[in-house]
């Protein structure tokens, strides 16, 4: 027994600073010609049934913060039809829009963000697993 608990605690130790490596935030971006489009998840990778922070960042090319109007967040899966899953968003300021969110079972899902700006409607498609 003596010798069995140090090599039971070691690989605890060892199963507690493997997971410290992992990222806890991921970034997935889109650009054009006339703007930047940032989203930030965390934790990441997402699991199923636990909170999930998002945070929208639009820039112009220049790299300035845009104050849009109207930001929606709806969260699908692409391969099934879901009860609708859209969180309101908050607007954090400097062209930062947050928003709390719960994916509710494992898989591809599809998190589609629409904003009005200029007078136009603008929608983007960010897929991301699910664990």
């Amino acid at each position: 027994m003596k010798r069995i608990l140090p090599l039971i605690l070691g690989f605890v130790l060892l199963a507690l600073l493997s997971s410290c490596g992992q990222s806890t935030t991921y970034k997935i971006t889109q650009t054009s010609a006339d703007a930047k489009a940032e989203l930030e998840i965390s934790p990441y990778p997402p699991r199923a049934m636990e909170p999930v922070e998002m945070i929208l960042s639009l820039k112009d090319s220049q790299g300035n913060s845009l104050v849009v109007e109207n930001v929606e967040f709806d969260l699908t899966m692409p391969a099934m039809d879901m009860p609708e899953n859209k969180p309101q968003s908050s607007f954090e300021g400097d062209g930062l829009y947050r928003v709390q969110a719960l994916f509710t079972m494992a898989g591809d899902w599809r998190i589609r963000v629409s904003f009005d700006y200029a007078g136009e409607t603008t929608t983007l498609d960010f897929d991301l697993s699910v664990k």
